[in-house]
């Protein structure tokens, strides 16, 4: 991946089956709650590559999401070179060099246990930042009486995602929507 362009991961999820995956059947009621909206939403990260010493050769993928600095393990998987429209790509609001700190600190604490158990010692030979990625997420919107209810599948695994992917998926439409509003 160069680290100048922007890759997309491909969703494998159709809207059709994201809105299946994300109904509901209600406690009060035998049909499943639909969702009233279903939309695409792109997930910013930094993606790098780690050279680990011993055994030689060893590398491993970190991807350090760029709105709250949440660092996963990442599988190098298929790229697009553009997004899937419509859909919203949240944007990066943290800067390559912060997130890079992040992943090293991270991967080094991983590192340390997995040393102490094994008796081993790890280090990080090189790090090599492959550049910027977005992926993939399916947000359901449900109404409610009061309020619009948000659930959020991974587009590629179409699994459930929980309060972390929940939380930085909230802190980037909320920044979305700000520099929306202070572009008029």
């Amino acid at each position: 991946m160069n680290s100048e362009k922007t890759h997309f991961v491909a969703p494998v999820l159709s809207s059709a089956e994201a809105a299946q995956r994300l109904s509901r059947k209600s406690w009060f009621s035998r049909s499943a709650v639909r969702p009233a909206k279903v939309e695409l939403v792109y997930l910013p990260y930094f993606l790098f590559q780690f050279q680990l010493r011993p055994p030689s050769g060893s590398k491993e993928y970190l991807a350090v999401d760029a709105i709250s600095g949440d660092v996963a393990y990442h599988a190098p998987l298929s790229f697009e070179h553009a997004p899937l429209a419509p859909s919203l790509l949240l944007p990066f609001l943290v800067g390559a060099d912060t997130c890079q700190n992040l992943a090293i600190a991270w991967l080094r604490r991983s590192l340390m246990v997995a040393g102490l158990k094994e008796s081993r010692t790890w280090s990080i030979q090189e790090v090599q930042c492959c550049g910027r990625m977005y992926y993939p997420y399916w947000v359901g919107y449900f109404k409610t009486r009061k309020s619009v209810r948000l659930d959020f599948i991974d587009a590629v695994s179409g699994r459930p995602q929980g309060p972390g992917v929940r939380r930085t998926i909230l802190q980037g439409l909320a920044a979305l929507s700000a520099c929306q509003h202070s572009s008029f």
